[in-house]
């Protein structure tokens, strides 16, 4: 790979050095120059010029002041003296990668966006980045697919970009669940300090869509600095960052903090990103590495002329990003001859397992059942357990029909039953311990909770990737009800917001039985909450409630006999 070495000597002297191995060729160059003036002209060009874009939109004088001065910075430098290089570089069928190394004191020099005279250099060159006091060595790296790649989310609960990232973690977590092991997407305030400290330690990509602060990461209350990355066990070989930079000593240190904790490669960006554009630039790129598995140079490049593509040059999203580190870092994909072959020894297992089942039926339909029931029935599994309760994750084994507690003296306690474990996956529900030994009654959960002034039903528990994720309710954030029927019906609830009003309906459409419950009046419920005392709560309007905008649990939620509601007591005034 072709390397540019940029070195300040003194205030007034750079030392520029390239080195093509491929190409033969070697050239030294010293710029007279005032450093202070090359650092006032590229902050025109990576500043003013893309602020006012933020500002204004796209404007006919932007992109040509951009060439003019961009053009100008490349002749300062002294780069036209290269011009027979660079013009080998355009003739050449492939794309050509070019390592920048740079003197962190140099590193607000544009030279992505620098212009020729004709093209810009990101327009036909792989570019990246690392600096001088790194002790990144850039090679070829492989990242394994079957590897854990975290996805985090507006930590900083900004609202003016949160819209935007929620959507881009949900498409780019679909993107990464292809090929890795997937992690989150964890959004807001979930992932405090603590947390993201433990998921660098243990993931091996991480893509982070949210702000950057003075000097680094934006969480809810903090930011996520250098330091705090030292902390760190070890760093993900690969890292997004699709957040606003520059290039201030704060974020040099951020991102040289990564390279020498372990990290091959950062895409990042300079200045303030329209948050809409960053989430289709990260769909795009994903899609060139992980689908069509290029490299990161590559897939940032041809990202980059997707957006050009589409919105043209004088956008001038496409200048953004940047790479820092190796350029070839690429997903070590399963070999596809060895996936056939699976296949092809899938399809004769699946036959052979058919026959049997056919057999089977044939002989003797009900002991062959039992027989298939006990195969496909595990007794135990180990899973991680994580909680809102603590920082850490806990590895447990758990076994069919097991039923444990989990809980604090600041939460509302749950008992979590393993119904069955059926082929590595578990399924669980929830049970009161008091009444289920006597009555076998479960005791589903709904948590009625509220964020930024919108309301939402919250799960008590979800399984994914291997991990049980539980939320317990704080005691003195939430109220507790439970509900008792103990008629044996099945109901399905409905939690319906109309402007300020919120409602729980609780029915059953072929009885005809319907309740509804104003949230503020569960304080006017008399203990214990049995249904006997729910007269006057009765509904009779013949009501359909589809699963719409206006619901807030869009699954199906039903329960026989003993429902648990917990509500945020913000709302139960």
């Amino acid at each position: 790979m072709d390397t540019i070495r940029l070195i300040k000597i003194n205030d007034t002297q750079l030392y520029i050095e390239i080195n093509s191995d491929k190409n033969n060729f070697s050239k030294k160059i010293e710029v007279n120059f005032k450093v202070e003036q090359i650092k006032t002209l590229s902050q025109k060009i990576s500043n003013d010029i893309f602020k006012d874009y933020i500002k204004n939109g796209i404007l006919d004088d932007q992109f040509n002041q951009l060439k003019e001065l961009s053009f100008e910075l490349f002749n300062i430098l002294d780069l036209y003296r290269l011009e027979t290089y660079f013009k080998n570089l355009k003739s050449k069928k492939d794309i050509a990668y070019l390592h920048i190394i740079i003197d962190p004191q140099l590193n607000f020099i544009p030279f992505e966006i620098l212009h020729d005279g004709k093209d810009f250099l990101s327009d036909y060159l792989i570019l990246s980045r690392e600096f001088t006091n790194s002790d990144f060595q850039n090679s070829n790296h492989n990242i394994s697919s079957k590897q854990k790649f975290c996805v985090i989310g507006n930590p900083s609960e900004s609202k003016d970009i949160n819209d935007d990232v929620l959507k881009e973690i949900e498409a780019v977590s679909s993107m990464i669940d292809l090929d890795f092991n997937l992690r989150g997407p964890y959004k807001h305030r979930n992932v405090n300090k603590i947390e993201l400290i433990r998921l660098l330690g243990v993931n091996n990509g991480l893509h982070f869509s949210g702000h950057y602060g003075l000097n680094g990461w934006k969480l809810f209350d903090e930011e996520f600095l250098a330091e705090d990355i030292l902390k760190c066990s070890r760093a993900p070989e690969f890292i997004f960052s699709n957040s606003c930079g520059n290039y201030n000593e704060g974020f040099i240190n951020f991102l040289n903090a990564f390279l020498n904790k372990g990290t091959k490669s950062i895409i990042c960006s300079f200045g303030d990103l329209p948050s809409d554009k960053a989430s289709e630039f990260s769909k795009q790129f994903y899609k060139f590495f992980i689908k069509y598995n290029h490299d990161t140079g590559k897939a940032i490049f041809l990202s980059r002329k997707e957006m050009i593509k589409k919105y043209g040059h004088k956008d001038l999203f496409w200048a953004f990003y940047q790479l820092y580190g190796s350029s070839l870092l690429k997903i070590k994909k399963i070999n596809v001859l060895n996936a056939m072959k699976n296949n092809q020894n899938k399809y004769i297992i699946n036959f052979l397992i058919l026959a049997f089942i056919s057999f089977g039926l044939y002989i003797n339909k009900e002991k062959f059942i039992n027989v298939i029931d006990k195969i496909y029935n595990q007794n135990k599994l180990k899973i991680i357990l994580k909680s809102n309760i603590s920082n850490t994750e806990l590895e447990k084994e758990i076994k069919s029909e097991s039923i444990w507690k989990h809980g604090s003296n600041d939460y509302y306690s749950i008992h979590i039953r393993c119904d069955s474990i059926k082929f590595d996956k578990p399924y669980f529900s929830i049970v009161d311990l008091n009444t289920y030994n006597s009555t076998g009654y479960l005791a589903p959960q709904i948590i009625i909770d509220d964020q930024n002034g919108e309301v939402f039903n919250r799960n008590s528990y979800f399984f994914k990737n291997d991990t049980l994720n539980l939320f317990l309710p704080n005691k003195n954030d939430f109220d507790r009800y439970e509900l008792i029927f103990d008629d044996g019906i099945e109901y399905i609830v409905f939690l319906q917001q109309v402007r300020d009003d919120l409602t729980l309906h609780i029915i059953n459409e072929s009885l005809d039985i319907r309740y509804r419950f104003n949230i503020e009046e569960f304080n006017n419920i008399k203990e214990p909450y049995h249904k006997d005392y729910f007269k006057l709560f009765l509904d009779t309007k013949p009501f359909k409630f589809p699963r719409d905008s206006f619901e807030l649990i869009k699954d199906d939620f039903k329960f026989k006999n003993r429902l648990v509601i917990y509500i945020k007591k913000a709302l139960n005034i």
